[in-house]
């Protein structure tokens, strides 16, 4: 399973139980289908539960009849109040004072399901997929699994960012290829090694 961000067609070869979810979405969607980063996830989920800040939430992925425990910050809650409407929400009335790329990433590498697409009169846009519970009864929270124990063994997680290494790089060198040439070989001085 693919743990990066998808299009909609690619999410859809997935063949997903959720893929009428998926179908109804608009064509330039991009979503995860899990978690992006289950290293970091496992990392922050740690952590978390060793500080006594933290939100405890649960999150039903869309076709799942079971959630799970998450530790949120309180950046996190505030974004996902705003996308508990199950409607896409500008990601410019999301910007205050504090990021917001940072903690959707962050809830991504935990496996909420968040796609983004752009749309006409709102720009670009999150819809959350599935259910979250910011304020869970006791009794619902005690018997769920935490994102631990949802998250790949960790030479799957090693593979995964790996190959997410291996693909931002070779983008990064195709990018410097393609600007370096529209240099002539003469302009270009780049400064002296020591080697």
């Amino acid at each position: 399973m693919n743990s990066g961000q998808l299009t909609k067609q690619k999410a859809l070869q997935e063949k997903l139980s959720w893929q009428d979810q998926i179908e109804n979405l608009p064509d330039n969607t991009r979503l995860n289908i899990g978690s992006t980063n289950p290293i970091l996830a496992a990392e922050l989920n740690h952590k978390r539960q060793l500080g006594g800040h933290y939100q405890e939430a649960l999150y039903w992925p869309p076709a799942s009849k079971t959630g799970y425990r998450v530790n949120l910050n309180r950046r996190e809650v505030d974004i996902l109040q705003a996308l508990a409407s199950f409607q896409w929400v500008p990601i410019q009335s999301l910007k205050g004072v504090e990021d917001t790329r940072k903690p959707v990433s962050n809830l991504r590498a935990f496996g909420l399901i968040i796609a983004t697409a752009y749309r006409p009169g709102n720009g670009d846009c999150y819809r959350l997929i599935g259910r979250i519970d910011l304020s869970p009864p006791l009794w619902e929270s005690s018997h769920s699994l935490q994102v631990a124990d949802l998250l790949p063994d960790r030479e799957t997680a090693l593979a995964a960012e790996v190959e997410r290494a291996r693909s931002a790089f070779i983008k990064r060198v195709a990018l410097a290829r393609k600007r370096a040439a529209h240099l002539p070989p003469q302009q270009l001085q780049l400064p002296k090694t020591s080697s």
